[in-house]
């Protein structure tokens, strides 16, 4: 059954079937849309540059100095941490977004498990004899990712109950948020194995990230976390203005409840996609991006198809409903052919 929100996880792979796109029907002079983006990033850059600085600062004290110093001194299980998130790939925007940052909690395992790891996208990690992860596994020695994810849970609950936060578990893991006067910055740690060059967490709780006829249980599925965040921070080594274009849609789509189930992990998976059909990312493109990319957005909610990167045949929009996805759709629209409408939501005071 279709439901109205989702919080998804968490590339060279073939293009999706190509997909007939409408382009904007929009007056306004190309120059115009720039300067007006442009005077969106200026008015955007201040306060982001402060909330960035603070989302560093809690990772580094509240997190790095807190509850991973912690967790590393309580539990011999932990090899290292792995992050990423939109803080690491400079896509970090003003709304807090539970992609903001992902923690992978790498879990030793020379010595303690024997892997099987399929080319489909995931694996199966079986306890070796006389190994710590006895306890996680069930009666035929196969790791259980929901045992490691109570355990994780149970580890960051004592280690943050002296800090202002809230914990909860989540789909990939543990989910902190962490809350000071009006900021807020949202981290899932993660349990992770690295097997040879890959991670594997657990699966989310969407359809289609693991192949039919796996057992949910005990597979482990690829994460895509650091390769998405190598792919993502230097999209603009050619000075290109990929990160700007989306922190202005990025920022628009938040401040707007039409569009609560579109998180920014579906507008990055959206933006890889898109970034495949033009080379033309000088700063001076930003209005002809801009309108391209919300056209490019639009259509996909109007076909409800928008796959993930990698994983085949995965298709982010399916626990959307139908009617949810025509209101984003006809929102789209109406600030693609408004000038009016486009520009109140590229409005933001300083």
């Amino acid at each position: 059954m279709a439901t109205n929100c989702k919080t998804p996880e968490s590339c060279p792979v073939p293009l999706p079937a190509k997909q007939k796109q409408c382009p904007p029907t929009t007056s306004q002079a190309p120059t115009d849309l720039l300067q007006l983006l442009r005077r969106f990033l200026d008015n955007l850059n201040a306060p982001l540059s402060k909330e960035i600085k603070w989302s560093k600062e809690v990772v580094d004290q509240s997190l790095k100095d807190g509850v991973l110093k912690y967790s590393q001194e309580n539990a011999d299980l932990i090899s290292k941490f792995e992050y990423g998130g939109s803080l690491y790939e400079n896509l970090k925007t003003i709304v807090p977004d539970g992609d903001d940052a992902t923690i992978l909690v790498v879990l030793k395992a020379k010595g303690f498990i024997a892997s099987e790891v399929h080319e489909a996208g995931y694996a199966v990690i079986r306890s070796l004899e006389n190994s710590p992860y006895k306890k996680f596994s069930n009666q035929d020695g196969l790791l259980m990712p929901v045992k490691f994810k109570n355990w994780l849970l149970k580890l960051v609950n004592s280690a943050m109950s002296s800090m202002a936060s809230k914990i909860s578990s989540c789909s990939a893991g543990v989910k902190v948020q962490i809350r000071d006067q009006s900021k807020e910055l949202v981290v899932q740690l993660v349990p992770a194995f690295q097997l040879e060059h890959d991670h594997f967490v657990p699966p989310p709780s969407q359809h289609g990230y693991l192949p039919q006829g796996v057992i949910h249980e005990t597979a482990w599925s690829k994460s895509y976390t650091l390769i998405q965040k190598k792919l993502l921070k230097d999209m603009d080594k050619d000075l290109g203005c990929r990160h700007d274009l989306f922190k202005v849609v990025n920022t628009v789509l938040q401040r707007e409840a039409t569009f609560s189930c579109l998180t920014s992990f579906h507008l990055k998976m959206a933006l890889l996609w898109y970034n495949k059909t033009t080379n033309h990312w000088s700063r001076d493109d930003l209005a002809d991006r801009f309108s391209e990319f919300v056209a490019f957005l639009r259509d996909a909610l109007q076909q409800k198809v928008l796959e993930h990167f990698w994983i085949k045949d995965l298709n982010l929009l399916t626990e959307i409903s139908p009617t949810t996805l025509e209101n984003m759709h006809t929102r789209l629209s109406t600030i693609l052919n408004s000038e009016q409408k486009r520009m109140k939501v590229l409005t933001l005071k300083a």
